[in-house]
């Protein structure tokens, strides 16, 4: 199945799931493949991209998955490591807390923590993604 993502994709899910994270991965961000081991994948889809920002294919597989509360931190770390530099990210919540993962760089934060929100997006747009890109769920 290839779909197109509307401009006003909410991304994951952020709804308070006690005890499990949810989030999405672009497959072909990662450098490694172990981190995959480590999440169980929900949902599979092919997404044609319309304005991808450069290094990234115009077709990305979109991998929705879950994390138990208990592997969060340690599964950000793994995800930073595994990621590709450049323009990529991972974002991950459980409708109270957030991870945004890049490259060697993580950042999480609470609902209504808009200071370290901030310094995520503040990052996502220093590593040149498109602003219509950094558009992960915040918790509510």
């Amino acid at each position: 199945m290839v779909a197109t993502l509307p401009s006003d994709h909410p991304g994951p899910v952020a709804r308070k799931t006690v005890g499990v994270y949810r989030g999405v991965l672009i497959k072909e961000s990662l450098d490694g493949r172990s981190v995959l081991d480590g999440l169980r994948i929900v949902d599979t889809e092919a997404v044609e991209v319309a304005a991808p920002a450069a290094g990234q294919p115009a077709t990305w597989t979109v991998l929705t998955f879950e994390i138990d509360d208990g592997d969060a931190a340690t599964s950000a770390q793994t995800l930073a490591g595994e990621l590709a530099p450049g323009p990529w990210y991972v974002d991950f919540n459980n409708g109270e807390r957030s991870y945004v993962v890049f490259f060697e760089r993580v950042f999480t934060y609470t609902r209504g923590d808009e200071a370290t929100l901030g310094d995520a997006r503040a990052h996502a747009r220093g590593l040149g993604i498109p602003e219509s890109q950094i558009d992960w769920a915040v918790p509510r």
